[in-house]
């Protein structure tokens, strides 16, 4: 019997000593999971769109397409007379306020929808950036959680181990002359 008693109280003592080393290395890797978690840096955000920028060069074309056709517009009524002139100048600088609206209408809207294209970047480059972060801190706090968890079960593992050398242990005395049996 006193064979059995040692081979149970030798197994205890393994399960003892790999409950510590489970608890041990949970620690170390609940700690280091911890120590990433603190100093994890956050990721800087690029704009992509800050760089965009409205092109004039169509309005500039536009408004020396209407230079020109004002001045072969002016030459005609030049050509008609001052009656032709002075009736006919009206029309021409109508059109040509007219055809400067249009323009500065076309470069607002660009204007607004490169507002637009760099306000969309930027939400897309916050929520791509926010997610790999989240991803990130949720990686480690699951890490230092399975570390704390290897603990408990490192320690549970001990006390298992300390109860089967007791048990073990007590099976082999004489409860009555405390003697081996």
């Amino acid at each position: 019997m006193a064979a059995a008693t040692t081979i149970a109280l030798v197994g205890a003592g393994v399960a003892v000593a790999a409950g510590g080393a489970q608890a041990v290395s949970g620690a170390v890797r609940a700690k280091r999971a911890k120590r990433d978690l603190e100093n994890y840096k956050r990721q800087e955000v690029t704009d992509l769109a800050n760089n965009l920028r409205v092109s004039t060069l169509g309005a500039e074309m536009q408004q020396e397409g209407l230079a020109q056709s004002e001045s072969t517009a002016v030459d005609a009524l030049q050509a008609t007379g001052a009656r032709g002139v002075i009736g006919g100048i009206s029309g021409v600088q109508k059109n040509r306020a007219q055809a400067e609206q249009r323009i500065a209408a076309g470069t607002d809207q660009q204007m607004a929808n490169l507002e637009m294209t760099k306000y969309q970047e930027k939400i897309r480059g916050f929520n791509v950036t926010e997610s790999r972060q989240n991803q990130d801190i949720a990686g480690m706090a699951n890490e230092m959680q399975a570390g704390r968890a290897a603990v408990q079960q490192g320690l549970g593992t001990i006390a298992g181990g300390v109860t089967s050398a007791a048990t073990a242990y007590s099976a082999g005395v004489d409860p009555k002359t405390g003697k081996p049996f």
